[in-house]
């Protein structure tokens, strides 16, 4: 009797769980792809990407569409 009551119970609460863990795999999945582009992004910019992105001076700028022309066309 009780190990069929413990059987319906985790019949319901299992699609819950299963669903929840998706969500945070999925989660943590884009994290982990946003984390690399942001540390690919600033190795390829010699470490000043953050100083470019939140200082936009000209000369930063031109610097920094120049690289991803370099990194777009391989020259």
């Amino acid at each position: 009797m009780m190990n069929n009551y413990i059987k319906s119970k985790f019949q319901k609460v299992a699609p819950v769980i299963s669903r929840l863990m998706n969500q945070v795999v999925g989660w943590l999945v884009l994290l982990y792809f946003v984390i690399a582009i942001v540390l690919a992004m600033w190795y390829f910019m010699g470490n000043s990407f953050f100083h470019h992105y939140y200082f936009f001076s000209d000369a930063g700028f031109v610097h920094t569409i120049s690289l991803f022309k370099r990194l777009i066309c391989w020259q």
